[in-house]
């Protein structure tokens, strides 16, 4: 399954390519999960939710990221993450 974009969606719908600055929030401490943090970022109008990799539920051994991958899907918002938690080796 591929995940496309509201950019990629409005290129091949035959619109410009524009610079344009997305807003996004945080996970945050006081939702359960990805999802409600998800559910909160469409509520807001927000394009993305920014993982906190220091966030014990959201660390590379303890992360399902097939969940978070249809989490994704189902809620029309992506995940990234946070990029001062990935380290160079």
């Amino acid at each position: 399954m591929e995940v496309v974009t509201d950019k990629q969606e409005h290129l091949e719908s035959g619109g410009e390519e524009r610079n344009m600055l997305e807003f996004g929030m945080p996970t945050l401490i006081e939702l359960p999960g990805a999802e409600d943090c998800a559910r909160l970022c469409g509520e807001l109008g927000l394009q993305f939710v920014e993982l906190n990799m220091n966030m014990p539920h959201y660390q590379v051994n303890v992360i399902n990221v097939e969940e978070l991958r249809r989490t994704a899907v189902r809620c029309r918002k992506p995940f990234r993450l946070q990029s001062s938690c990935i380290r160079q080796h």
